[in-house]
């Protein structure tokens, strides 16, 4: 069933897909099994495997046709697209599926469903989703967030670390937008995300993102958060990736949605 008619889903996704969604044409079935091939990870074609075969209709079937985004922004756009070439990864066989308007970058998605981001080598292939569910919902999540008052702070961790949050203080943990690369405290009133934004250097860095409802509450789940980072150091951005300006020192965000289309 299309993730659009599905009764089913969250109602932060549903709010999300009705506000700012679309659904445009996904490929037909058995277009994706006449024309689908495979390489291995020397890029030799190899038959496929039916498995991957059977992902690739899922995903159409689930996802294809599926674009959402903030006005002004590119979006998320969702379907194989003509492109229905498997690859052999260190994680197992995929496909790119999701066109990151935030990156402007091919997104694959896995055979077991995750989500991996392959930026040009030798960075490293990233899995970032651990589902495309998981995905939506944490594109869910930051649609509720990202207009309320917020700071940023970097840090850096080891290659491949989860900087470690005690999160005793912070609002409870949102599991179902919680991923890879995405982690989510919220309680309707004050969010706390943290996200990777980079892997590509000699260590990973962070960005952890405060948001409160209403301003009065945002100095507290600053310092909450600033306490909940267990030794590591934070930063103060000086630019805001939601709002895409420079930002003073200490300076709340007051996110302006664009007038564009």
């Amino acid at each position: 069933m299309h993730i659009f008619d599905d009764p089913s889903v969250s109602p932060r996704v549903r709010n999300l897909l009705l506000t700012y969604g679309k659904r445009l044409t996904a490929i037909p079935t058995e277009q994706i099994k006449t024309l689908g091939c495979a390489v291995d990870q020397t890029g030799t074609p190899v038959p496929i495997p039916p498995s991957v075969v059977k992902a690739m209709v899922g995903f159409e079937e689930r996802y294809g046709g599926l674009f959402y985004g903030m006005p002004g922004e590119n979006g998320m756009n969702h379907g194989l697209e003509g492109e229905t070439k498997a690859r052999e990864t260190l994680y197992g066989w995929a496909f790119p599926a999701i066109i990151d308007g935030d990156w402007t970058w091919e997104v694959d998605v896995l055979e077991d469903g995750r989500v991996a981001m392959a930026l040009s080598p030798p960075i490293r292939y990233q899995i970032i989703n651990r589902s495309v569910e998981q995905r939506l919902e944490s594109h869910a999540l930051l649609a509720v967030a990202r207009s309320w008052p917020h700071r940023a702070f970097g840090m850096t961790v080891d290659t491949s670390e989860i900087p470690v949050i005690a999160s005793d203080e912070l609002p409870p943990v949102v599991p179902e937008a919680t991923g890879p690369a995405d982690l989510w405290w919220y309680d309707g009133e004050t969010a706390v995300h943290l996200q990777l934004n980079s892997w590509w250097e000699d260590h990973d860095t962070w960005v952890l993102r405060c948001f409160a409802k209403h301003p009065e509450p945002l100095n507290e789940i600053l310092a909450t958060s600033r306490r909940a980072a267990t030794g590591l150091s934070t930063m103060e951005h000086d630019w805001c990736e939601l709002c895409g300006r420079r930002v003073r020192p200490e300076e709340i965000c007051l996110w302006q949605p664009s007038t564009e289309a």
